[in-house]
C-alpha cells in the first residue's frame, strides 16, 4: 500500500501502542477511555483496575495498587515544595 499524504502515515510505535491498548482493552473489561485516561497520568488506579490488570500481567494486584500509591506520594511530596 502506498500513502501519498504525509499527514496519513503512522508510525510502526503508534500501531504497536494501539494494538497493545485494544488487547487490554477487550481482555481485561477496562474501558479504552479509562484507559487512555490512566496511560495520560489523567487517572489513578484503583484496586479494581489493579485487579483487572494483574490478571493481564500475570502478577500480584497489590504491585499496581503500590506503584500508584507511590507515585501518588512522589507528587504530594514535590507540590509540598
Amino acid at each position: 500500500m502506498i500513502i501519498e499524504k504525509e499527514e496519513s502515515l503512522i508510525h510502526t510505535g503508534d500501531l504497536l501502542l494501539r494494538g497493545v491498548i485494544w488487547k487490554v482493552v477487550s481482555d481485561t473489561g477496562i474501558s479504552f477511555e479509562l484507559l487512555e485516561d490512566i496511560i495520560r497520568g489523567k487517572k489513578s488506579i484503583d484496586m479494581d483496575i489493579s485487579t483487572k490488570l494483574s490478571k493481564f500481567f500475570s502478577c500480584a494486584p497489590e504491585r499496581w495498587f503500590d506503584i500508584q500509591e507511590y507515585h501518588n506520594r512522589q507528587k504530594m511530596e514535590e507540590e509540598e515544595y
